[in-house]
């Protein structure tokens, strides 16, 4: 590892070819989560909700549509063809966080009353597919941040979702389940402190943008997302073979297990560009 505290240098572009792999490999996983997302909401709609269920619907099919498309092209794929298909999803990622937004706003004026879906898990597949639609804005514009601010940014990012995470395991987990609801309580506590400490480091720029401190900073923040993915992945399985009590939908349980696995594959991929690895 680099041991001096200068700080890195900036990444100009993305080439060709980096364009289309990178648009593909967010596509391919951001629009089964959106896909998800209108599953849950729907779920937690009440029977009389019909519009919502219906809206919920049409973009669970919208967002399997554009997953199959994204399986369908590969890393040689004509860049224009991407930028174009990226456009066309960056505008359907909008559409759903503006429907994202509407529901939050029925349920904090409590025009939706005994519906099933929290506020806060609302707010966090709305922040879900607001990173979605900018991270794709971002690629067609050929711009990318600065390696210490993205890592940064993008662990801001994860954090919180992880904090959030453990928080919904929390809540819908049977209260009997005592001895899981003490971990998900932990686990959300540890969160919220590696947010806040994140949040630090960012007030903390330029001059907290060392290879010293970032990787520091990327091997405690992997501790504990390996933790967090390892403690996901049993409950999931426990979930699926009926073992322990919670209104948890076993396909939510594989989805956040998948979120934390691709914060695990981000902080690997930093790690690797800041001490000089390969991707």
């Amino acid at each position: 590892m680099n041991g001096d505290h200068t700080p890195l240098h900036a990444d100009t572009g993305v080439t060709s070819g980096m364009f289309v792999e990178r648009s593909l490999y967010e596509i391919r996983f951001w629009a089964r989560i959106m896909k998800e997302h209108s599953l849950f909401l729907r779920l937690g709609f009440r029977a009389e909700d019909t519009q919502l269920i219906q809206e919920a619907n049409q973009f669970y099919h919208l967002f399997e549509q554009i997953e199959q498309t994204a399986h369908s092209f590969n890393n040689q794929a004509d860049p224009e063809q991407i930028r174009r298909f990226n456009s066309e999803v960056q505008q359907a990622a909008t559409n759903i966080f503006v429907f994202k937004r509407k529901v939050l706003g029925l349920i904090l004026t409590c025009q939706l009353p005994g519906a099933n879906n929290f506020p806060l898990l609302v707010d966090h597949i709305s922040r879900e597919a607001n990173y979605f639609r900018k991270r794709l804005i971002e690629l067609n514009e050929g711009k990318l941040q600065s390696l210490p601010d993205a890592i940064i940014k993008e662990n801001v990012f994860f954090l919180r979702i992880m904090a959030d995470h453990a928080k919904f395991i929390g809540h819908l987990l049977d209260p009997s389940e005592r001895k899981l609801v003490d971990l998900a309580r932990n686990f959300s506590h540890d969160f919220d402190q590696l947010l806040y400490q994140a949040r630090d480091l960012e007030s903390m720029r330029p001059q907290s943008l060392t290879v010293p401190l970032l990787d520091q900073f990327l091997d405690q923040n992997r501790v504990s997302v390996v933790s967090l993915r390892d403690f996901k992945k049993t409950a999931r399985d426990l979930i699926e073979q009926c073992k322990i009590k919670s209104i948890i939908h076993p396909l939510l349980a594989d989805h956040v297990f998948r979120e934390a696995d691709r914060f695990l594959e981000i902080i690997d991929m930093f790690e690797a560009h800041l001490t000089g690895g390969a991707r």
